[in-house]
């Protein structure tokens, strides 16, 4: 059972604190009760990670049962009493919050990203670097909320570091999680959006025009935090060493994510 997703993978506009609400009432304080493990994750793992978790069902009869959103959201969830075992961040700060406030059992660096532009896959070649989104015939612009999604604050760093930020604020349209972003340029609702490179290669719907990384001050990162439940429960501790194996890793090479220097 996969939590906060339709069929094609995209993500409900739904509630992140409603969900926690349900969940909790379910899933308790035991794992082995249910068989199930949640998972709380970044929207952009979508892609990969539900075909990891059907996966590992499969094989272990373990559900992963995921509920995704933006990192901010999520780590404010669990700081609020979510019974979450698993916690993937697209923000090391986030993590490093639960760590602060001892949310957190063990956290490690877990993969990288890259930033990208992108445009709808039928759209002409108006846009084809991000200076060309001053452009008269650019009128929306889909980036993540910069006050609560990750992909939305490296949007706003690496806009800000190209002089871009001010002179393109009335064309842009939030979104509540990088996945959201996607979406708004796929429909054509927006004319460009900025999102990760593992979400424009999940979708033929839209076309890569640009590479923003070079404009962060730090390159993308993830976090894998394992909770403190989720301590409690051999279930969730084997998924957090199943995520990090090298097998898991390859997989996420496959849909665009990258290793970290020593992995």
């Amino acid at each position: 059972m996969i939590l906060g997703t339709d069929k094609s993978g995209r993500i409900f506009l739904a509630s992140v604190v409603a969900c926690a609400l349900c969940v909790s009432s379910v899933y308790g304080q035991d794992a082995k009760k249910t068989g199930e493990v949640l998972v709380f994750a970044a929207a952009s793992m979508t892609p990969v990670l539900n075909p990891l978790a059907e996966k590992y069902e499969k094989e272990k009869g373990v559900k992963m049962v995921i509920s995704y959103a933006a990192s901010s959201a999520l780590a404010q969830q669990i700081q609020n009493g979510a019974p979450a075992h698993i916690f993937v961040s697209a923000d090391p700060v986030w993590a490093a919050k639960l760590e602060e406030t001892k949310h957190a059992s063990k956290k490690a660096d877990f993969l990288g990203n890259s930033l990208v532009l992108i445009v709808p896959a039928k759209s002409g070649d108006a846009i084809k670097k991000p200076e060309d989104l001053q452009g008269d015939a650019v009128e929306h612009i889909a980036i993540g909320d910069p006050a609560s999604v990750p992909a939305g604050k490296y949007a706003k760093e690496a806009l800000d570091s190209l002089g871009l930020w001010s002179k393109l604020e009335s064309k842009f349209v939030p979104g509540m999680d990088v996945r959201q972003v996607l979406l708004y340029v796929e429909r054509g609702d927006a004319d460009a959006g900025v999102v990760y490179t593992t979400d424009a290669k999940s979708s033929e719907a839209v076309r890569q025009v640009a590479v923003l990384d070079s404009y962060l001050k730090a390159p993308v990162k993830y976090s894998l935090v394992l909770t403190i439940l989720g301590d409690t429960s051999q279930e969730a501790k084997d998924i957090y060493t199943f995520l990090l194996s090298e097998d898991t890793m390859k997989a996420f090479e496959k849909a665009g994510f990258s290793r970290l220097p020593g992995k």
